[in-house]
């Protein structure tokens, strides 16, 4: 067959098997097979009743149905359709079952009396029953009929309990398909007996099965056999898709036709009359040749469709192996590639993992990793050796047993808390192996790790404090004598500033006088040194801060007699980081205006945001202003030695938070004081 021939037939392969690979439903069949079952018992009663031979018996003068069996009949086929219909459960089931094994009873005593010639009490019963009902005499139950109702009865039980027995054995159902068989079987020997005109056993002192009884068994035993379902003996070997089942579906059935058809032809062609043997041979095989043709031809027909369905499924099969094959070739190598580049960075992060480790061991702080209860996970050199201990020894310690400052308790509060911030910095102290108490700036970052999730740092700041300390002492001395110092000059300059205005009072000399004048000015300005050393000491001592402009402003002032000049401020809330004199800065400002400024009535604070987001400071006055020749150097050292203007400090005090300041007003208009403030120095805290 060619790939077109296949192309083409594919649809319909393809629905046929979709077809018949559905679970095949034979409970219609069983349906039916069990009513026709009653049927046959019911249509026996009538014919006792009515006294019609063709009904009880089918063939005038032989043995009819007994009406104990026409009754089991249509109780059996009953039941048999009941059970096909729906599986019973509870009462009804029950019921059943209980009815069932009392006729196997009845059956199991009744079939060994029968041989012997007599009967069990309940069929006696029956037929005296029923010859009354009848009025004609009524022949007892066939011990055949007997004996074959207790293999169907035993089989109808099984079905009835299948959903459970099923779940135990798998194979129950194929002892129902089994004794199917067996009872048509039977049942077809008794027929076939019949149409010879020979019933079994008749003439003998054993009771010969009736006719219609043995069609009921025929109906009965292929029920059960459909009623076993297609998983099991013997429906299992003729449902499917399979060759075999196929083959059996044919030849089979057309055997058991031909061997029936050869007999029923023999029998009705020489009914009537003797004909020829080789006349009926001759018919008998041009029949049947007819017969088998049409059915090899069906067979061949579905052994190759069944063949062409199998080469196709094998052709797909082999191209999804073939692209499977492909595909699995692809991911291999996406695999090994995959591999390759996890082997090369398994290498790299082992190789960076030797690295860090290696940094950690060796560098100068103090290094540990710390889980969750303060235990030491692990720790370098540099940390073992600032406690004295060996690093084996140090893994068998925890946070607790070296800290002093925190007690166990609050280093778990504090690491609760660095577990909800994620990182923190303090310092602490920590107890040595040789009992020497350091302190330690710690430095802390929660990683998340379930076994380590703590990645600290430790540096010996014992030697550090110990230095500042010191410094800070000197410096509180220095201060002291500096104070102290300043103070005695101040007074001494004070005593002689006073002892100048009283010889002035006395000199009438006035060369001499103008001596005094000279003095008295000297002094004020070494005064005046005084107090700007004094101011600039204090510069940078301590830490710049977050200030108010317009606060800072007005408390400058304060100090000044600002009372004649007005002032305003536009600042919108602007805060600058500076030094904590940036009160002073103010106050120099306000104080040189004062001073230098002339008739001043206006002074103004201001503020306007640079393109390079700067801002800048505009501190204006009214005033007679600053010549052009000194702007340049206002804020310099020689200009505060040489004028005593004090700008050089306020530029100084502006430049430790990193502003900047010059002076760009038009002498005759007033001064203007801009301020630079870098970006990072301000904000707005109304914004």
């Amino acid at each position: 067959m060619t790939d077109g021939m296949t192309d083409a037939n594919t649809p319909g392969t393809a629905e046929q098997e979709r077809k018949t690979q559905r679970p095949v439903d034979f409970s219609p069949v069983t349906t039916i097979c069990g009513i026709g079952t009653a049927a046959i018992g019911i249509l026996g009663i009538v014919g006792l009743y009515l006294s019609l031979p063709l009904f009880s018996g089918i063939i005038p003068g032989y043995k009819p149905i007994s009406f104990s069996a026409a009754l089991l009949w249509v109780f059996l086929g009953l039941a048999l359709a009941v059970i096909a219909k729906r599986p019973l459960q509870g009462i009804p089931r029950t019921v059943l079952a209980g009815v069932l094994g009392l006729i196997i009873i009845i059956q199991l005593i009744e079939f060994p009396l029968n041989i012997l010639g007599d009967h069990f009490f309940i069929e006696h019963l029956s037929i005296q029953t029923s010859s009354a009902l009848m009025g004609v005499p009524i022949s007892p139950i066939s011990p055949v009929t007997s004996g074959l109702i207790l293999p169907a009865g035993l089989s109808l039980l099984i079905l009835l309990f299948a959903p459970e027995l099923s779940e135990k054995n798998p194979r129950i159902r194929d002892i129902s398909g089994i004794v199917g068989i067996f009872v048509i079987f039977m049942s077809l020997v008794f027929i076939i007996s019949y149409l010879y005109g020979a019933p079994f056993f008749s003439g003998t002192r054993i009771i010969p099965i009736s006719l219609l009884s043995a069609f009921a068994l025929l109906l009965f035993g292929l029920g059960q056999v459909t009623a076993s379902g297609p998983s099991a003996v013997p429906l299992k070997y003729f449902t499917g898709t399979s060759t075999q089942a196929l083959l059996f579906r044919m030849f089979i059935p057309l055997t058991l036709v031909i061997i029936l058809s050869d007999e029923l032809l023999h029998i009705v062609i020489t009914f009537y009359e003797p004909v020829n043997d080789a006349l009926v041979f001759a018919l008998v095989v041009s029949v049947f040749m007819l017969v088998t043709i049409v059915v090899v031809g069906r067979a061949a027909r579905s052994v190759s469709s069944a063949i062409d369905r199998a080469e196709l499924k094998r052709r797909e099969a082999e191209m999804e192996l073939r692209a499977a094959y492909e595909q699995l070739a692809a991911q291999e190598e996406e695999l090994r590639q995959q591999y390759d580049d996890l082997s090369r960075n398994q290498q790299a992060l082992s190789e960076r993992e030797i690295q860090y480790r290696t940094i950690l061991r060796t560098a100068m702080d103090g290094f540990c990793l710390v889980d969750l209860k303060g235990a030491f996970i692990d720790v370098n050199d540099a940390f073992c050796s600032m406690f004295g201990y060996t690093r084996e020894e140090m893994l068998k310690f925890s946070l607790p047993d070296i800290e002093v400052k925190e007690s166990k308790e609050v280093i778990a509060i504090h690491m609760k808390e660095i577990l909800r911030k994620g990182s923190d910095r303090f310092e602490t102290r920590y107890r040595c192996k040789d009992g020497r108490i350091i302190d330690a700036e710690v430095s802390v970052v929660y990683t998340g790790s379930p076994q380590a999730p703590f990645f600290t740092f430790h540096r010996d700041v014992t030697e550090r404090n110990r230095a500042e300390k010191a410094h800070e002492q000197a410096k509180k001395k220095l201060n002291l004598l500096n104070s102290v110092t300043f103070n005695d000059i101040q007074n001494a300059i004070f005593s002689a500033s006073g002892y100048v205005q009283l010889m002035k009072g006395d000199l009438s000399d006035k060369k001499l006088s103008g001596f005094m004048d000279k003095l008295e000015e000297l002094l004020g300005r070494i005064n005046h040194f005084l107090e700007f050393a004094h101011s600039y000491q204090d510069m940078g001592i301590k830490p710049p801060l977050w200030q108010n402009v317009n606060h800072v402003f007005l408390i400058a002032i304060s100090h000044l007699d600002f009372s004649k000049i007005n002032h305003r401020v536009e600042l919108d809330g602007l805060e600058i980081f500076a030094d904590p004199l940036l009160e002073q800065a103010f106050q120099i400002l306000g104080r040189n205006i004062l001073t230098h400024g002339g008739t001043v009535t206006q002074v103004s604070l201001s503020y306007t945001v640079m393109p390079d987001e700067c801002v800048k400071i505009i501190y204006q006055d009214n005033g007679r202003g600053i010549p052009d020749s000194i702007k340049a150097g206002i804020f310099t050292r020689d200009f505060l030695q040489k004028k005593g203007m004090d700008l050089f400090l306020v530029r100084e005090i502006l430049e430790i938070t990193g502003m900047s300041i010059v002076e760009n007003g038009e002498p005759g208009t007033g001064a203007r004081f801009e301020i630079t403030v870098p970006k990072g120095g301000y904000r707005f805290v109304n914004q």
